[in-house]
């Protein structure tokens, strides 16, 4: 089972990142700033960028998941702004 973490860079999302690897998870980091994955997790899992904002990511950071640890970024307000990315991953046949 492969899991996507969004917000993989973020003050919970990095924890929840090497807990999942701790457990034995297939794991893929998902953030929006590349080199930022890249520093803090280098070449151990994989990683996606996924900006909840754009839903042109959401098609390539779904690819081959089966779950979803969902962070809501700090810049968005409400929990609603999440919407179209749980109407996508809801639709998605990984």
């Amino acid at each position: 089972m492969k899991i996507l973490v969004t917000g993989a860079t973020g003050n919970v999302g990095k924890f929840v990142v090497k807990e999942l690897l701790h457990m034995g998870e297939d794991v893929v980091a998902a953030g929006t700033n590349k080199s930022k994955l890249q520093a803090m997790f280098g070449n151990t899992i994989d990683k996606v960028i996924l900006d909840l904002t754009d839903n042109q990511t959401f098609s390539k950071a779904l690819e081959n998941i089966d779950r979803v640890f969902l962070m809501r970024p700090p810049h968005l307000g409400k929990p609603d702004d999440l919407y179209p990315f749980i109407q996508v991953y809801s639709s998605y046949e990984g």
